[in-house]
């Protein structure tokens, strides 16, 4: 059977959408290499919470560590 052509887009869009997030978590971490192992821990805490909820409500260590969100605009805590 044939998967109609938008389910098939939808789902390459989702897929793409996690793949990015997933590079960006590495992307962080790598950064943080450099960085005091406190900060690489605090990292790891905020990796932990469901992305869902870092977007619609980044905690206070998240908007510390990262300075832009994945769409490039910087976050403000307020």
């Amino acid at each position: 059977m044939k998967i109609p052509l938008h389910r098939k887009k939808r789902r390459l869009r989702e897929k793409n959408i996690h793949l990015r997030k997933k590079c960006f978590l590495k992307m962080q971490v790598k950064h943080l290499e450099s960085n005091s192992i406190d900060q690489r821990r605090k990292m790891f805490l905020t990796m932990s919470y469901p992305l869902a909820t870092l977007q619609s409500y980044p905690p206070v260590s998240l908007v510390e560590l990262i300075p832009f969100s994945s769409k490039g605009a910087a976050y403000s805590p307020f």
